[in-house]
């Protein structure tokens, strides 16, 4: 749920930064609680069917929700270049540092998950071997 509301969030900021005379701002409007609701729909849908039940989930569900999921993201960061390019450089360095803090999220999530794995695999195998072991033998 959290990450419905966090790509709903980001998508509806996105829709809704304006430009006037050199200042941003935020200007609400029923495509920002369109973009919203979008965002949200799409990734809590998407997330919870993952979770929930991911080996009676088809790949091809599982694959085109992920390309749907990182279009909107992609969308996100790149709706608000609509504006007119003042300094192209600084721009270019915000979205790569943008980038950059995303891959480095992205990069720790796959350090937990892993580890996550890791543990799980070593506790099963003492289960296995203790179960093995307390087993009479005949």
């Amino acid at each position: 749920m959290a990450s419905g509301v966090g790509l709903g969030v980001m998508l509806s900021l996105s829709q809704a930064v304006r430009v006037q005379d050199g200042a941003l701002s935020l200007q609400f409007s029923v495509k920002t609680a369109i973009a919203f609701a979008v965002g949200f729909t799409v990734a809590s849908f998407y997330l919870s069917r993952i979770l929930v039940c991911l080996e009676r989930t088809s790949r091809l569900f599982v694959r085109g929700g992920l390309i749907v999921l990182i279009f909107l993201v992609l969308a996100a960061f790149i709706y608000p270049l609509r504006f007119p390019i003042d300094n192209l450089s600084q721009r270019l360095w915000g979205v790569a540092t943008a980038l950059g803090f995303i891959a480095t999220g992205l990069t720790l999530i796959r350090f937990i998950v892993r580890g996550a794995e890791r543990e799980e695999a070593e506790q099963e195998a003492k289960e296995h071997k203790s179960a093995s072991a307390a087993s009479p033998q005949t």
